[in-house]
């Protein structure tokens, strides 16, 4: 095959025309890839600050659970110090009502319980 000098004029025009072309598709990939990388750094990016603010109010969430407990456990723990306290008084009162008991049991040994106040013995 031979090339004359027209087909030369003709195919070296074109194959920079092609060359452009070529240059410019490459250049619209770049383009394109390096938006496709910025939307995922974004994207990236937002989840992060997502998750950072789950974390915050799971931390919340915990910290306020926390101080109930903790609140429940003071209230238990002062309930349980009262009972303590009315259990203390109660078993004073059992030991007074146990020795009130057995001070009875002596004046019925004896010959019933001693009155108080004045007996006035009427014999006609």
């Amino acid at each position: 095959m031979t090339v004359n000098p027209v087909d030369m004029q003709v195919v070296v025009p074109r194959v920079g025309e092609v060359e452009r072309v070529n240059r410019t598709v490459q250049g619209q990939q770049q383009t394109d890839q390096q938006i496709l990388n910025q939307v995922v750094q974004d994207s990236l990016q937002h989840e992060q600050q997502k998750v950072q603010e789950l974390k915050s109010i799971e931390q919340r969430k915990v910290e306020t659970e926390e101080r109930k407990k903790q609140r429940e456990q003071q209230q238990q723990e002062k309930e349980r110090k009262k009972q303590e306290q009315e259990g203390a008084a109660d078993s004073i009162a059992v030991s007074m009502d146990a020795g009130q008991s057995k001070v009875e049991d002596k004046e019925k040994a004896i010959g019933g319980p001693k009155k108080k106040g004045l007996h006035i013995d009427i014999r006609i």
